[in-house]
């Protein structure tokens, strides 16, 4: 008799990601003591938000960004079944690099690279809709006033 086994459950995500990030900052900021109100941080800083800015005007919801300080990483889960999810995520990266670098005097440095990642676990995902549903149920049957589920 042949034995079956139970599938395996997928424990990771194929993912690609870009890192992008300002050439020289970390000496500009330097040059102003790492304080932001310091008189020689005016430059930096706006270069700073003017990267902040390309970066918001070119994430989207398949192209999700994370910007920290001087730098951006972009990342999206890639699908087995059609490799132009993988052509679109590094024309988007393309993009958003050539975007800085027109704008930018000194320039950035950009980084692609594909693998795999852990997947997370959806249990806080769960937990908050679930609350949040409570909230519209109570809404919904007259237990709460509006103000109240805005409140909670």
């Amino acid at each position: 008799m042949m034995q079956t086994t139970e599938p395996r459950p997928i424990f990771s995500r194929s993912t690609m990601v870009g890192w992008i990030d300002l050439l020289g900052y970390g000496d500009q900021i330097a040059d102003a003591e790492f304080d932001p109100d310091n008189a020689e941080a005016e430059k930096p800083i706006r270069r700073l938000r003017q990267f902040h800015r390309i970066v918001r005007e070119h994430s989207s919801r398949s192209f999700r960004t994370l910007t920290i300080n001087d730098g951006a990483a972009a990342y999206r889960d890639q699908h087995k079944t059609s490799p132009k999810h993988a052509y679109d995520f590094i024309r988007q990266c393309w993009r958003l690099f050539r975007a800085v670098q027109k704008e930018d005097d000194i320039g950035a440095r950009m980084v692609i690279a594909t693998g795999k990642r852990a997947a997370g676990s959806r249990a806080g995902i769960e937990q908050t809709q679930n609350a949040f549903s409570k909230i519209l149920d109570r809404y919904a049957d007259g237990e709460i006033t509006k103000e109240q589920a805005l409140d909670k």
